[in-house]
């Protein structure tokens, strides 16, 4: 037997350690004086096993990720997974109806323009769907509407939507589609039409507390958002009753405040058995300790109140984003094209023609490299697991002596931080 390369040590007091394995996401505390003697018996399991001692300890061990077998390569594990994730027989399609929206939060990294889905460039989309899918065999085919604020051109997403749902039925294909919104144009009429159409998944956004939220997210006719956004997810959930929403809030060390609990709970109560909750951290936002350490007591809260918590550790990451896939693209409001839907209008580097093929001017090359074909920093980094390298679109830009560097500015404090709420949530 051998140690993970993936087993962290993390001093959580001043007389304990935590000790967390990136691969099984298995944890436990042991007191900071008995951590010497468990490191030895990692670096040298097999001086151990036929002390009857330790026998019970080196199979629990082993059981849960910390030891393993001298044969397993714990890198080859991640990149099968990684290709059979780039490689899935799927083609999920991101179709941006608008690049227009109705609040203008100040974090936002869009450029909004009056450009919505023409009925032009509607009518190319239904071609290079029934083109693409057929053509690559495709089983499962998987739409992301998004803007802008993709409820803005709901008439798109209909005729698309329709389209799409139909077609795929009748060549005996998989078909899912989810949108990500700002849930505040929802209507009940609209959520009946939606569920017709098959939507299944919701990513909806709030602000942090009510107060930051509708200072953050306001226009001319909707004051106080915040609630209205709630009811909205209420709805859906009683309308749908299968949906899976994940309510996602982006904080910051301003609009993070234990009284959100309350706030959401006050609405969401009967629905929290089809919801998700999901916190990310403003990208302007410093990373700090101290907000850390707010959050957890936060998603402890919530999860006390019996939510369910999206964390990224809940499962093994495959991938550091869904631009990894082959077959993934994303449709511009202008009837452009490009694989990362985090883009201007004016950097993509495709277009729809008329045949519904996607024409490159400039062939993306964003999956050429990637931290299994290349050398790089995440090769010997006891986070891989936790975060698969580098955004695609950066990796270029961080390679340096022949080697892809790491872009977080300090790993250690971004990850060992992410590990405690981790383990927050999951010890009783």
């Amino acid at each position: 037997m051998k140690k993970s390369r993936y087993n962290i040590f993390l001093d959580i007091s001043q007389d304990k350690t935590l000790v967390f394995n990136g691969m099984s996401k298995k944890f436990f505390t042991l007191s900071s004086g008995n951590i010497s003697e468990l490191k030895q018996i990692l670096e040298s399991p097999d001086i151990y096993y036929d002390n009857e001692e330790y026998r019970d300890l080196l199979s629990t061990l082993k059981s849960n990720g910390f030891l393993i077998e001298d044969e397993v390569n714990e890198f080859e594990q991640l990149r099968i997974l990684f290709e059979s994730y780039k490689e899935a027989n799927e083609y999920s399609l991101m179709i941006l109806t608008t690049y227009t929206c109705n609040f203008s939060c100040w974090y936002c990294v869009q450029k909004h323009k009056n450009k919505s889905l023409s009925t032009g460039t509607v009518a190319k989309i239904k071609k290079h769907i029934s083109k693409y899918l057929l053509e690559n065999n495709m089983k499962s085919f998987q739409i992301s509407w998004f803007g802008g604020e993709p409820l803005l051109n709901f008439d798109a997403i209909r005729s698309i939507g329709s389209f799409a749902k139909d077609f795929c039925g009748r060549n005996g294909i998989s078909y899912s589609c989810g949108i990500t919104t700002n849930g505040s144009l929802i209507t009940p009429d609209m959520a009946v039409e939606m569920k017709n159409l098959g939507f299944k998944d919701f990513q909806i956004t709030i602000d942090g507390i009510k107060e930051s939220h509708n200072k953050t997210r306001y226009n001319s006719l909707i004051k106080d958002s915040f609630t209205k956004i709630l009811n909205n997810i209420k709805t859906l959930s009683e309308i749908i009753p299968d949906v899976e929403i994940t309510v996602r809030f982006n904080y910051t060390h301003k609009n993070l405040d234990e009284t959100i609990v309350a706030q959401i709970d006050s609405v969401l109560n009967t629905s929290k058995d089809r919801i998700e909750l999901l916190f990310r951290k403003v990208w302007q936002e410093p990373d700090s300790s101290e907000l850390s350490h707010k959050l957890g007591i936060i998603l402890k809260m919530f999860q006390q109140k019996g939510y369910k918590i999206l964390h990224d550790y809940n499962n093994l990451k495959l991938t550091s984003c869904y631009v990894e896939q082959i077959h993934y693209n994303s449709i511009f409001p202008d009837g452009t094209v490009d694989k990362c839907s985090n883009k201007d209008l004016t950097e993509t580097r495709g277009y729809l023609a008329d045949n519904g093929d996607i024409i490159w001017t400039t062939h993306p090359d964003e999956n050429a490299i990637n931290i299994f074909n290349y050398p790089s920093e995440c090769s010997d980094c006891q986070y891989m697991p936790l975060c698969m390298g580098p955004c695609p679109r950066n990796r270029k830009e961080l390679i340096s002596n022949g080697i892809i560097h790491c872009q977080e500015e300090n790993k250690d404090q971004t990850f060992l931080d992410e590990i405690k709420n981790y383990v927050l949530l999951n010890t009783k």
